[in-house]
């Protein structure tokens, strides 16, 4: 059950005692003692508002860096400087905000709601992407005899990035739901998300669970083909349900020191993502996004695979995320009854900024078509 009777509500945000935000762990922008306290910009604001995020420029989370124009415009108000330090991993990232070496994370939903549960005050503002993230791509001697049929991969060789993982979640639902015995089969985790082409092309992996750009890459190169794309939840729905992706995280000292700091970064995520959520012409993405991306997507045919790839993830959100979708997303992550009953759950998530968002900027909410849950 969810609190309020397995409801939750958009909050209206209220300032907590700053006693609060001193017990919690992680005290990242607070003066109140057990963590630093960073230097102030001539607004008052922090000089600087590092976003933690794993990877740099990874096409998953394109409506951040879609945002750059605003960010800058945020950069011009406030007398601050926006950075974005890359982590190999997504709790590197979530670790780096709790500590204090960044003010927001763009973190996953079940990765941040974990630490949030543990002992952290944090909200889930604003959400980047729905789906795994993830495609199944298979070796590409199995083209022809097997196809998309997950089915015939029974008995194969299976990889995926390290256990617990989203890439070994998603593979694992996948397998599943076509009937497959998942605890007696031959998986192999292959570490980072470099090695999976390798590991494709050498024969160790039969069918391996990847993230977007290594797919791309995969098929470009030869030596697989598509099985599922998890980021298209016309397909992937009736499997795993709509699963919440990232999101930017924010620790509530810093949403009650920064309140209006707090809503321009979500204005500007939702913007960003009302940016890039239509554009299918890769060419015209690539021209709306940094210099930083575009040179990271030097080769033209690649990147035209993997946009393809990731584009319904950013179809199926307006920003927002619902009681149906955290019922989905924390089924598949390690959470007891107790602790998604708990106050602490039921403040994690919180669509308040993105619906002010939305009357701020004044533009038209996206229609969004909810998935069946399996």
């Amino acid at each position: 059950m969810l609190p309020n009777g397995g409801l939750m509500f958009p909050r209206r945000r209220i300032a907590a005692p700053l006693l609060a935000a001193c017990t919690a762990a992680l005290l990242t922008l607070t003066a109140c003692g057990g963590g630093p306290d960073p230097a102030r910009g001539p607004t008052g604001a922090p000089a600087e508002v590092a976003i933690a995020t794993s990877g740099t420029w990874i096409t998953t989370f394109a409506p951040l860096w879609a945002a750059a124009p605003e960010m800058a415009e945020i950069e011009q108000k406030y007398g601050t400087t926006i950075s974005y330090p890359g982590f190999g991993k997504g709790n590197d990232a979530l670790t780096a905000m709790l500590g204090g070496s960044a003010a927001v994370c763009n973190c996953s939903f079940n990765t941040a709601l974990k630490a949030a549960l543990a002992k952290d005050q944090l909200a889930y503002v604003v959400n980047i992407n729905k789906g795994a993230g993830t495609v199944a791509v298979a070796a590409t001697r199995f083209e022809t005899e097997r196809g998309t049929d997950i089915a015939a991969f029974d008995g194969g060789t299976w990889g995926f990035t390290s256990a617990g993982s989203i890439s070994e979640i998603s593979l694992r639902l996948a397998a599943e739901h076509a009937g497959i015995d998942w605890s007696v089969q031959d998986t192999i985790a292959v570490g980072g998300m470099s090695a999976f082409v390798p590991a494709l092309q050498s024969g160790r992996v039969d069918i391996a669970m990847m993230d977007v750009a290594s797919a791309a890459q995969a098929i470009e190169d030869g030596v697989g083909y598509p099985v599922l794309n998890t980021n298209d939840l016309s397909v992937f729905g009736p499997i795993g349900g709509t699963l919440l992706g990232n999101g930017l995280v924010l620790p509530e000292a810093f949403l009650n020191d920064y309140p209006e700091l707090s809503q321009d970064l979500v204005n500007a995520v939702v913007t960003g993502l009302g940016r890039v959520r239509d554009v299918t012409d890769p060419d015209e993405l690539l021209a709306l996004m940094p210099p930083g991306f575009r040179e990271a997507r030097a080769d033209s045919p690649t990147f035209a695979r993997e946009w393809a790839f990731t584009r319904p993830a950013f179809l199926s959100t307006d920003g927002s995320s619902s009681d149906q979708e955290f019922r989905d997303t924390t089924a598949h992550g390690d959470f007891g009854e107790g602790e998604l009953s708990s106050p602490r759950a039921g403040r994690f998530l919180d669509n308040s900024l993105v619906d002010q968002a939305y009357q701020q900027l004044g533009l038209p909410r996206p229609v969004v078509e909810p998935q069946s849950t399996p």
